[in-house]
């Protein structure tokens, strides 16, 4: 718990040192903010807004952060240091989603309240949450196995371009073709495509749920194998 804490305390100093990860966090509100009152969008009409900057934000808010902050430690050799520090691998993936987890409740609460859509009714609350928060960590994890793989942050980010690219467009192109929409139900992002295409219908017990929490085993798999390597 002590090594827990110590990296929340580390991400904290990293996230409020870095301005430009702090304009990451706050873009997206702004451009709802931007859109809401530019097109007069209340109720159900906000539907679409939050179907593309909730990822939006899980993208350039939540993992790219993440990515840049592991990558920046291999890089000035201070992942060495937390292992050597006795930090194990359990440890640095809960100290690390810490905060991710914080922003994504902040976003999936604080969006639709701007947008004043329906979607935190009690009917909705319990689906929303449980994909909006699995959705979210495997983002986070696949950003930090990738970070834990590049030897520098300049790598890092060429090698998360592709992820950020897939986490925002992927559900905007999910109509345009059935192939791209079959790649997206079997995607991290599968769960979050159906339930905004189906939020009356949808339940938490579903395949698009079941291929979710299997991507999320894998990427916990992945990130505690290349933490022993790294180590």
């Amino acid at each position: 718990m002590t090594n827990i804490w110590t990296l929340f305390w580390l991400r904290t100093k990293q996230y409020l040192a870095n301005k430009e990860l702090l304009i990451q966090i706050l873009l997206p509100y702004g451009f709802v903010i931007l859109y809401s009152k530019l097109m007069n969008i209340k109720g159900q009409d906000g539907l679409p807004l939050l179907f593309m900057f909730i990822a939006m934000s899980f993208s350039i808010g939540i993992g790219i952060p993440i990515a840049t902050i592991v990558s920046k430690e291999k890089e000035e050799n201070n992942l060495k240091s937390l292992f050597l520090a006795g930090v194990s691998h359990i440890e640095y993936i809960i100290g690390s989603i810490i905060y991710p987890f914080l922003l994504t409740l902040m976003t999936i609460f604080i969006l639709p309240l701007i947008t004043q859509t329906n979607i935190l009714d009690i009917t909705h609350l319990g689906a929303y949450l449980g994909v909006m928060l699995l959705t979210s960590i495997n983002i986070v994890l696949l950003n930090s196995a990738i970070a834990m793989l590049a030897d520098t942050q300049a790598k890092a980010k060429v090698y998360g371009f592709p992820i950020m690219f897939l986490i925002m467009m992927l559900p905007i192109l999910s109509h345009t073709s059935d192939y791209i929409e079959l790649v997206g139900k079997y995607s991290f992002m599968g769960s979050y495509i159906h339930f905004f295409n189906n939020i009356e219908t949808f339940h938490l017990i579903s395949t698009d749920i079941l291929s979710v929490i299997v991507w999320l085993v894998g990427l916990l798999i992945l990130n505690a194998i290349i933490f022993n390597h790294n180590h």
